[in-house]
């Protein structure tokens, strides 16, 4: 039965060749989209949002965890508590440009989840 069909019927009509057609892949082309800019008021207020919500979770840990521990080291070596009313007044005040640096980078344009990383970690790692 296989030899009474004829084998033009398992090759193209034009080119001849096989059944199966094994070609290069056109890339898709894709419109680059503008990268977008935020502006200098955005950054500020996404700055300020993430410092209050940071400076909330940190107050929240503090006063729900952390400060009778607290309270019970300074009073076993004997020493005032490191955590007073201007100490927390001046860490909110530098949490806002941490906050603003924050959401720059991440309105900026995107990146690979490697390269974002390794800036990252560069960041963290960084000499002080």
């Amino acid at each position: 039965m296989a030899l009474a069909v004829p084998l033009s019927r398992f090759t193209s009509r034009v080119g001849g060749g096989s059944t199966i057609y094994v070609g290069r892949k056109k890339a898709k082309r894709t419109m680059k989209e503008e990268p977008k800019h935020i502006g200098r008021a955005r950054v500020v207020a996404g700055g300020a949002l993430w410092a209050l919500l940071y400076n909330l979770v940190w107050a929240v840990a503090w006063f729900a965890f952390m400060r009778e521990e607290w309270r019970t080291a300074v009073a076993a070596i004997g020493r005032p508590m490191p955590w007073t009313a201007e100490v927390w007044i001046v860490w909110g005040i530098l949490t806002l440009p941490l906050g603003a640096a924050i959401v720059a980078y991440a309105a900026g344009p995107t990146r690979s989840a490697l390269k974002g990383s390794l800036h990252a970690c560069l960041a963290a790692w960084a000499p002080r």
